[in-house]
């Protein structure tokens, strides 16, 4: 087994123990699910931040796939904020944001691919 499995799979068991701990330890599901989440996410920065190129040449990232994630997120709380001045919930919000800047992304991508 390569290095990088091995690592995300010692990463996923101690994630599964921690968060069976935090369960028995708190009597709520809930919060296990919480911090098998945490730990997931923590280890997965980690592992792309100290394996950058092999994940920007297998996920083919560049500067045009960084720039479309930043439209992306960045729209979606701004259309979440305007959102609120017309009494829209935070929740339903940022679900209707999100779905219109999925939409505007992909019919964006759908007319007019990246081009490397």
């Amino acid at each position: 087994m390569s290095s990088g499995i091995r690592s995300m799979l010692n990463t996923a068991i101690l994630g599964f123990i921690t968060s069976a701990i935090t369960v028995f330890y708190t009597g709520k599901l809930l919060d296990g699910a919480f911090i098998f989440i945490a730990i997931s996410i923590f280890s997965a920065t980690i592992f792309s931040v100290r394996n950058w190129s092999m994940v920007q040449k297998e996920m083919n990232i560049n500067s045009t796939v960084v720039l479309s994630w930043l439209v992306f997120i960045v729209g979606t709380i701004l259309i979440a904020y305007l959102g609120r001045f017309i009494e829209i919930p935070w929740a339903a919000s940022f679900v209707c944001s999100g779905l219109v800047c999925l939409y505007l992304w992909w019919t964006y991508y759908a007319l007019e691919p990246a081009r490397n």
